[in-house]
């Protein structure tokens, strides 16, 4: 009976956390709200809520009721805590004193446990583009021949829309090609690959959210197909200078070295981009000499 009561009441919340929500306000700044390419709100608002997102990762683009205003794009954003367990998210869009809006984390929650207020427009995830009403009055008229004949501005939608399809058609050969050769690039260019002596041990740390796993595979097998041990540890440095790491993804990238000295180099240097730094003692395992595993534990204790 303890069991099944435990069971019970940890259902509820089970449920919750299979799908995430996401909140973005801004003061005065009416905006669309973009996710993965899909417009989630018709009119422009200031505070809207997205709810029941599977998706672990999402991309975001806002974009301004006011033209002049430059559309804000956010990739990767994360909707689920290192355990995979969803979360309630909200960012906000500050105005700098230079004018430019950004888009700035402001905190989070597990799935379900906050609640919007009354100002918060709620929407349910949208995975396609939903069709405006005037046009679907304008494909029905059309479909059925014995419905009135359309006003002029009815034709004047579906002749727009006619337009639209037309532009995408033209430009469909173009568009497939360029997302093959951004699937066919790694993550890293070579051209971002900066010597050993640039890369100093930087002392902020890392507060962000875990590079996907994706994301991540891709970058390994940079450094993986590195041909020498210094470029190997060049490429691992920069992967993690650009992303948040786990300890676990520290420890596959710390493997692929094979010197103790690049080991130990690339431990103390990914500290700082490490996200669940509580488990940073375990990559002791991956050191041979007792000399390095303490200076790990007095790396640990110093930060």
């Amino acid at each position: 009976m303890r069991f099944f009561l435990i069971m019970f009441l940890f259902i509820p919340f089970s449920l919750l956390a299979q799908t995430g929500n996401l909140t973005v306000f801004s003061e005065q700044l009416p905006f669309k709200l973009y996710i993965n390419e899909i417009q989630q709100n018709q009119k422009p608002g200031t505070h809207l809520r997205i709810s029941e997102i599977p998706s672990a990762y999402i991309n975001l683009k806002i974009v301004f009721e006011d033209p002049a205003l430059p559309a804000i794009t956010k990739k990767n954003v994360g909707l689920a805590d290192v355990d995979n367990l969803m979360l309630d998210v909200m960012y906000r869009l500050k105005k700098e004193k230079d004018g430019k809006i950004k888009i700035q984390f402001y905190g989070n929650a597990p799935a379900g446990r906050s609640k919007p207020d009354s100002i918060t427009e709620v929407i349910k995830y949208k995975t396609i583009t939903e069709t405006p009403a005037s046009e679907k009055t304008a494909l029905t008229m059309i479909a059925d021949p014995g419905s009135k004949k359309p006003t002029d501005n009815t034709i004047k939608v579906v002749s727009q829309q006619s337009t639209v399809i037309d532009q995408k058609n033209k430009n469909l050969p173009a568009a497939k090609t360029e997302i093959k050769n951004q699937t066919t690039k790694p993550i890293l260019q070579k051209a971002e690959v900066k010597p050993v002596a640039n890369l100093q041990t930087p002392i902020k740390k890392c507060t962000g959210w875990p590079v996907a796993k994706d994301d991540f595979d891709k970058a390994k097998a940079v450094v993986l197909a590195a041909n020498s041990q210094d470029l190997k540890l060049t490429e691992a440095k920069t992967l993690a200078a650009a992303n948040c790491l786990m300890v676990s993804q520290v420890s596959e990238l710390t493997e692929l070295l094979q010197s103790e000295n690049a080991k130990f180099s690339f431990i103390k240097f990914a500290y700082a981009f490490t996200i669940d730094r509580q488990n940073y003692s375990k990559l002791k395992l991956s050191l041979k000499e007792v000399k390095n595993q303490s200076a790990v534990d007095d790396l640990i204790k110093l930060r």
